[in-house]
């Protein structure tokens, strides 16, 4: 049996028949896995990441006190338009949509210069409906300002490039930052982008803080994000 396999593929590599598959088709082929294996890594990756190992490597507070939104997201409310994400699943916010539609701990990482860079982040992903792009809302509800909000956002690494991507940040109804993300298709692409904003005038105030999501075009933007309230030092 094993002799009569063997010499059925020998006549199939002299024949050149792997050879005959047109390129275009090993193309198609090549992508067709390359986006199953990039979904299942979408899918799956949280779960070996629970809150406690990534809480332990949170990125610690430079001056004074810091107060995280990445330990915090369990208190968030997510949302799509009208659709609200209320499934906690003791790691992230499932919308119960797509398997990429999702708002919760991630460690996120953007290769540049051929070396991959990692954070713990909130994950984060606007959504396609209708033909359409639809951004995704993060609300905290009563945070207590300090001096500044701060963080760094990026788009993770992705088998196929997209549009920029931004995200807002809104202290209740005023806009504070607007983030716009490239990925790696551009010219270096924009890593781990940081950000900052005042909020020391409304310092020990307690106020809405709201990330808002989106791009023109939702198809692999999946965004990663860190945020900090920046509290003054103790006396």
């Amino acid at each position: 049996m094993n002799s009569i396999l063997t010499e059925h593929l020998v006549r199939v590599n002299e024949d050149g028949i792997l050879r005959l598959m047109p390129k275009t088709q090993a193309i198609q082929m090549t992508a067709f896995v390359l986006s199953i294996v990039a979904v299942l890594y979408v899918w799956l990756a949280p779960i070996f990441w629970s809150p406690t190992t990534v809480h332990a490597h949170q990125t610690p507070a430079r001056n004074g006190d810091a107060w995280s939104f990445f330990d915090h997201v369990q208190d968030a409310q997510v949302s799509y338009g009208e659709h609200e994400c209320t499934h906690w699943t003791g790691n992230r916010w499932d919308c119960q949509l797509q398997a990429w539609l999702w708002v919760g701990r991630y460690l996120g990482k953007v290769t540049q210069s051929n070396r991959g860079s990692f954070r713990r982040c909130i994950w984060a992903h606007p959504r396609t409906i209708d033909g359409k792009s639809q951004s995704v809302d993060i609300r905290f509800p009563e945070v207590v300002l300090g001096t500044s909000i701060r963080g760094e956002a990026a788009i993770m690494d992705v088998p196929h490039h997209g549009t920029p991507a931004h995200i807002s940040v809104y202290v209740d109804d005023t806009l504070g930052q607007k983030i716009r993300l490239r990925d790696r298709s551009a010219a270096s692409g924009d890593g781990w982008k940081k950000w900052s904003f005042k909020t020391e005038k409304a310092e020990g105030e307690r106020a809405e803080i709201r990330f808002e999501i989106s791009a023109r075009n939702a198809a692999w933007r999946q965004l990663c994000f860190t945020a900090f309230v920046e509290r003054s030092a103790a006396p």
